[in-house]
């Protein structure tokens, strides 16, 4: 069970999980197989797996910047469920 306020190993793996949650909301597997996507021949899958492959990298980004202020004790440690409300949000394409 994910306590409300972990460790780093726990939001990681709190973030993990949300990104392969979205990805299953296409039907992916997971966000790395999503991403092994760009550039197919399917429009549809293509599109979709640069969206979750930029937007992967802005979760992380956002995410790594925000727990290290929480390790330097420029902000107190969110709630995980609330941390995660913070992240950025997949912008999905438009159906090709």
């Amino acid at each position: 069970m994910t306590r409300a306020r972990g460790t780093q190993a726990d939001y990681v793996a709190a973030i993990q999980a949300h990104l392969d949650a979205t990805a299953g909301e296409r039907q992916y597997d997971s966000i790395q197989t999503a991403v092994t996507y760009r550039g197919d021949p399917n429009e549809t899958y293509a599109a979709e797996a640069q969206a979750l492959f930029e937007w992967r990298s802005a979760v992380w980004s956002y995410a790594l910047t925000e727990l290290a202020k929480v390790t330097a004790g420029e902000r107190a440690a969110p709630e995980i469920a609330d941390f995660l409300a913070e992240l950025p949000a997949v912008g999905w394409p438009a159906a090709a």
